[in-house]
C-alpha cells in the first residue's frame, strides 16, 4: 500500500480550487445571481442495506497482530528514495463455510467480515473476481458513512478481476455477495483475498464519518503514484 504525499496534496488543492470557482459567475457581466448548487447524489446502498439485513451481526475472521516496530524498522532500512509505506497486505484464506448465508428477496446473500488486532487502518482487496450474470459483490467498510465505492459485477470495474474496497481508518471490512434464485455455487467467485494491515495512523485526522469521495486512498489507481 503506497501513497505519495505530493499526490494527496495535489488532489486536495485541485478539489478546493474547483469549489472556489464553482461559485464565480462567469457570465457576460461578471456578476449576478450564483447558479444553484449541485444536488448531492445519494450514497449507494450496500447489499445488506438493499435487502434489509444490515442490523444482523456479520461473522468475523480476526487476524493476529503484527509487530509495528519491526515493520517501521524495515522502512528505515529501505534504500531511499522509496514510496511511503503505511501498511502491508496479508493473504486471507476464505471458503463458503466461513461466511453467513441469508435468504433475501430474489436470492441468497453471503457475508463475511475481516478484522485484525492492532491494525490502524485497513482495506480489503480481492483478485480473480469472476461473477456470473446476475451475481453482485460489495466490499464495504461498516465504520464509514459512505461504506463502499460501488457494487461489483463480472470481473469488476477494471475488467481484470481485481477489486478494492475503500480505505478505512478502522480495522474492519466486510465482503457481501448476492446470488440470484436459480443459481447454485460451489466456490467463492474470487481466487484470493488480501487485507491491508495499517501500522502507521495516516488517517488519524480523518473522521470515521468521512466519505470515500473525500479520501484519495479509496481509489486503487492512486495508491501507485510516486
Amino acid at each position: 500500500m503506497n501513497i505519495h504525499p505530493r499526490t494527496v496534496g495535489f488532489v486536495v488543492v485541485a478539489s478546493l480550487t474547483a469549489c472556489v470557482f464553482a461559485d464565480v459567475d462567469t457570465g457576460p457581466n461578471g456578476h449576478g445571481p450564483l447558479p444553484a448548487p449541485a444536488v448531492q447524489k445519494p450514497m449507494p446502498a450496500t447489499l445488506s442495506e438493499r435487502f434489509g439485513t444490515w442490523f444482523v451481526p456479520v461473522p468475523m475472521i480476526t487476524l493476529d497482530a503484527m509487530d509495528h516496530g519491526a515493520l517501521m524498522a524495515e522502512d528505515q532500512a529501505t534504500v531511499q528514495p522509496a514510496p511511503f509505506r503505511f501498511g502491508v497486505e496479508r493473504g486471507v484464506k476464505l471458503s463458503l463455510n466461513d461466511g453467513q448465508w441469508m435468504d433475501v428477496a430474489g436470492g441468497r446473500l453471503w457475508r463475511i467480515g475481516i478484522d485484525a488486532i492492532g491494525s490502524l487502518n485497513s482495506r480489503i482487496h480481492v483478485s480473480g473476481l469472476n461473477l456470473p450474470a446476475g451475481q453482485e459483490l460489495a466490499i464495504t467498510c461498516p465504520d464509514l458513512e459512505q461504506k463502499m465505492i460501488g457494487i461489483l459485477e463480472g470481473t469488476g470495474d477494471f475488467g481484470t478481476g481485481e477489486a478494492y474496497g475503500p480505505f478505512s481508518p478502522t480495522s474492519r471490512g466486510h465482503i457481501e455477495w448476492f446470488i440470484p434464485t436459480g443459481q447454485s455455487v460451489k466456490e467463492l467467485p474470487f481466487d484470493a483475498v488480501g487485507y491491508s494491515y495499517g501500522y502507521i495512523p495516516v488517517f488519524s485526522e480523518i473522521s470515521n464519518g468521512g466519505t470515500c469521495s473525500l479520501n484519495p486512498a479509496c481509489y486503487a489507481a492512486w495508491l501507485n503514484e510516486s
